[in-house]
């Protein structure tokens, strides 16, 4: 597993935006990360975070640069953000997982406005 994880982190070479990123790394946050995304643990979502159903939640907003940096008992105020990050390859995950939540939960009225706007190449 540890050979196949560092094998698919190799693609972050190519791709210049996850190059610099803004916190330092947390194995353990990694961890914590990975298992939200396994046992979906996700409740809710905005622009800027994503609330868990413990109270926490994680901050959303400038991927991948300060991506899934987390909060303590859902203050929503910066100032209680911790400086650490998950690795690229968890960030990407976690992404692509909101990416799915967010469809998911889209009322049929919301889906059909975006196939819309996609058949127009708006969207």
């Amino acid at each position: 597993m540890k050979i196949l994880n560092a094998l698919k982190s190799l693609k972050f070479i190519f791709m210049p935006h996850y190059w610099v990123l803004n916190n330092r790394y947390s194995r353990q946050l990694d961890k914590i990360v990975l298992e939200i995304i396994d046992k979906n643990l996700i409740v809710s979502t905005t622009e800027y975070w994503a609330k868990l159903g413990n109270g926490n939640s994680l901050w959303i907003s400038n991927y991948p640069y300060g991506y899934a940096t987390p909060t303590i008992k859902g203050d929503w105020d910066i100032e209680n953000r911790l400086n650490v990050r998950p690795s690229r390859l968890t960030m990407h995950r976690l992404h692509r997982h909101l990416r799915k939540f967010e469809e998911y939960t889209l009322t049929k009225t919301q889906r059909a406005d975006k196939k819309i706007l996609k058949d127009f190449n708006i969207y």
